[in-house]
This record gives structure tokens, sequence and C-alpha cells, in this order.
């Protein structure tokens, strides 16, 4: 008997159906994390979304007569009686134009020039404002001289109130060394709310060159901790740590194109760039986190694992970046240091998927680097992967693996059943110990802000061996640190624990 005729084109319509379900199960799945060209078409981007400006005129010979008729008024004024003659001098300066802005900036630069003119033409500069009046007074702050000059320019460059002016001006705490011009950009950085200078401000405040430096560096110390709310500088810094200061107020495209241009730099082959880059990106607000897991993508493998470590030392700053991270983790070239920023930024929801990496099989450095991680996730609650990381902390494991479970095991639980362990790695040569330092340390700050008594004791004479900031230890030095400290957390070990 013959099937009906209807049947017949019923499974002829089926076929490229069921072909089509074939190909689409045979498909590969979507890549979660794909590579691609990220940084250059974003550095376009933010270049084309530049306002349009028009270059000024070259300044004739009136304006530059004009400009010094002003500057030589304002270098004889006197007294505070003559502050509205300097505010009218100041008023008039600000609408000079924009063909203004390069002989002021050379007249502040020229030593042979009195100097109540060139610190004048940086304050006619700060009253101006705008791009160009920012980069020259970011140029002063680089390059002037003597240092007076540029502490006047860092301060007056948020006067300019542009800030593009910030990475760059970040940049110059790596480089400045005069205490006065510190103080300076570390105000102008608070005033655009990045708090980086605010670790320059404390050792200033601490170690001044002068007693009047100390004195200045302490009034803006409290001034700034008073313009955000907070008690005082270092409850501050803390808070920017820890990411609870928010970011800039809108920011502009001049900001984001410098953002980019240095994420792009870290992809240089010189080494002084790419560390420039780095230095200044992990000390940006939390704004910077999204276009830094933005980069993980780049198919760059040098902008990928800088990315990944400014992100790292970012720290909480970095929230936004954990889902990129975690995804990173699949990513054989980038999965240790994902791991790593993951566990600075301390952000919870992370913890399964690095729990997950301690399994065998896993690659061993994303196993260690998921196991040291862990420790600025984990509390006492978290009794299953506690566990998991006393055993990888058994003589089994490799020893950088038993370093790396035995400090975030005693980070997580605030026990002191391995701290005998972590206190024969500091004498190891097996293992570099500034990770086990900084574990001892923050066990012992936990016990002391729980009100023990000797360990409050112990913690200020183990703070008391760190070195002075900027000082290079010999080997004996560092080994005579790490002597010390071995004594005095035996002394404390050997202490009741209820104390």
């Amino acid at each position: 008997m013959k099937a009906p005729l209807s049947a017949l084109r019923g499974v002829v319509l089926l076929l490229p159906l069921a072909s089509l379900l074939v190909q689409v199960a045979c498909a590969p799945a979507p890549d979660p994390f794909p590579l691609e060209a990220v940084v250059r078409p974003a550095l376009a981007q933010a270049r084309a979304a530049l306002p349009a400006q028009a270059e000024p005129p070259d300044p004739d010979g009136d304006l530059l007569e004009q400009i010094d008729g002003l500057l030589g008024f304002v270098n004889g004024l006197g007294g505070r009686g003559e502050a509205d003659l300097r505010a009218a001098a100041l008023e008039e300066a600000a609408g000079l134009g924009q063909a203004a802005v390069a002989p002021l900036a050379e007249r502040a630069m020229e030593g042979s020039r009195p100097d109540g003119e060139r610190a004048a033409a940086i304050e006619f500069l700060g009253s101006m404002g705008g791009a160009r009046a920012g980069e020259a007074l970011l140029a002063i702050t680089t390059a002037g001289d003597p240092a007076w000059v540029r502490a006047h320019a860092a301060w007056r460059s948020a006067d300019a109130r542009w800030d593009g002016v910030v990475p760059d001006l970040v940049l110059r705490l790596k480089y400045e060394t005069d205490h006065e011009v510190v103080v300076w950009i570390a105000d102008s950085l608070a005033r655009f709310r990045n708090l980086a200078g605010l670790d320059g401000l404390i050792a200033v405040a601490d170690a001044p060159s002068t007693p009047e430096i100390g004195q200045l560096a302490r009034a803006r110390l409290t001034e700034c901790a008073d313009g955000f709310g907070f008690a005082d500088g270092r409850t501050l810094r803390d808070a920017w740590q820890a990411g609870s200061i928010g970011t800039m107020h809108g920011a502009s495209p001049q900001y984001t194109l410098s953002v980019w241009a240095w994420i792009a730099r870290l992809d240089e082959f010189q080494l002084r760039g790419v560390d420039d880059a780095r230095f200044l990106l992990q000390r940006l607000d939390s704004g910077v986190a999204p276009l830094l897991a933005r980069a993980l993508h780049d198919e760059s493998r040098h902008i990928r694992f800088h990315a990944a470590q400014c992100l790292q030392r970012m720290g909480p700053r970095a929230f936004e970046a954990v889902p990129d991270l975690l995804l990173a983790l699949d990513l054989a070239d980038l999965a240790p240091q994902a791991a790593e920023a993951l566990g600075s930024i301390g952000d919870r929801s992370a913890m399964d998927g690095l729990a997950e990496r301690l399994n065998p099989g896993t690659a061993p450095a994303l196993r260690i680097a998921a196991a040291r991680a862990l420790g600025g996730l984990l509390d006492p609650r978290d009794t299953a992967i506690l566990a998991r990381l006393e055993q990888l902390a058994g003589p089994s494991q490799p020893m950088e693996m038993r370093q790396a479970a035995a400090e975030s095991f005693t980070l997580g639980s605030g026990s002191r059943d391995l701290v005998p362990f972590l206190i024969e790695l500091l004498s190891s040569p097996l293992v570099e110990a500034r990770t086990t330092e900084e574990a001892l340390s923050s066990l012992l700050t936990r016990a002391a802000g729980g009100g023990s008594d000797q360990a409050a004791a112990v913690l200020e004479d183990w703070r008391s061996l760190e070195p002075t900031q900027g000082t290079i230890l010999t080997a004996e030095e560092k080994r005579s640190i790490l002597r010390k400290r071995t004594a005095l957390m035996e002394s404390w070990l050997a202490a009741p624990e209820s104390d």
C-alpha cells in the first residue's frame, strides 16, 4: 500500500529542519572570553569623541604687551589691602583668550623673570581654565625650576577645571622628590576626587623635609579629610583604597582619551612606558576599572596581562571588573593573574570560582594563585574551603602551594594552627617571605583589634621594623628584619590564646 502523498510531503519538509538541527547541535559554542582588537579601536573612538577645538591665533605684539603689563602690575602689588586690584587683574587675564596660554607658560618657565611675575603667570593660567591652560600647567608641574614653580603650578592645576590633567598628575607622584610639590599635587588631585596622593601626603606629614612643610602637609591632610567628611587623612585613605569614594563627576572626553592612551602603552616594548602606565592606571578612581576590564579581552597578551595586574593593585576599587575576571579564569595565559586580582578585590562572589580551581587537574600556577586569592575572601563560616586549604598546606604538596594555602587558611579562619609553619617560612630559602609577612601582620592586627594587649604590643614592635619608605635594604638587613619578626611571632605564639 502506498503512503499518502501528504505524508511524503511531510517527510520531505522535515529533512531540511533535521539537517538544520544537526548543524546547530554540532556548531561550536560561542567563546565566553573572545579576544579581539579592543584598545586600538577604543582609542580611535575616544579621539573622535573630542569636541572640535580651533587653533588659537598667534599672539600679536599688543597681546604680549598686555600680558607683560598685567604680570608687572600683579608683581608690584603688596599687602592684603590690594586684594581687589589683584582680583581685577585676574579677571582681566581670564579674558585674554587662548592665544595668551603659550606666552604665559613661557614666562612662567623663564628663570630670569622676577618670581612674582612667574607666579602671576601660573595663577593667570589657572584662572583662564580649559584644556590648553591645564596642559600648560601640567608641563610646568613636570619641568618647572626651581621647585616652588612646580609646586605653584601643581596647586593651580585644579583651578583650571580640566580633568584631562589627572592621569599625568598622578604620574608625577612617581617622580617628584620635593615635599612641597608632592603636597600640592596631592591637594589638586583630591579636588578632582582622586586620592592617590594621600600616601605621599601622609608620608610628608610624618617625615617632612622641614617643619614648615610638615605643618603644611598636616593642614592639607586635615582639610582634605574634612572635605570628604572623614575624621582624619588616614581614615580617608583607607576608604579610598576600599572603594568607598565615588568617581569624578562626569569625566570629560579628554580624560577618557588619556586613560585609553595609557592603557595602549601597556603594549610598549620599552619597560619605562609600561611601568609608568601601570603606576598611574592602578591609582585612578574606580571609573577606570570597566576600561581595564575591556582591555582584558584585547588580542595583545601584554595588554591583557598588565591590565589584570593593574586591577589587582587597585584592589576593591576594581569591583566592576569582577565578571570579566571570573571569565578570564578559563583563559590559560591570564587565569593566574585574574585569580590574584579577584583575591585583591575581595568580592565574595568570586569565591566559588576560585575554590573550583583548587581541584586536581588545574594548572599548578592557577591552583596556587587561587589558593592565595581565597585568603582575601574567606571568613570562619567557610568551613569546607578552609578544610581544603588546610589539606593543601600539608607536607605532600609543593612548597609554594603549602605557603599559599597556609596563608589563606590563617587569614580566613583567624586560627593559630598553621602559624608555626608560617614562622618557618619567614626564614625559608624556598619561598618569597613577603606574602607570609603580610598574612602574619594581618593576623596580629585582627587579634589586636579583638582586644589582645599582647598582640597589640607585638604588632607595634613588628611595624617598627618596617624600613623607611624609599629605603633599599641589603640582603643581610632583610634577613635581620625576618629574624626579629620570627622572634616576635614565636613570643606571641607562646602566649595563651585567650589573651
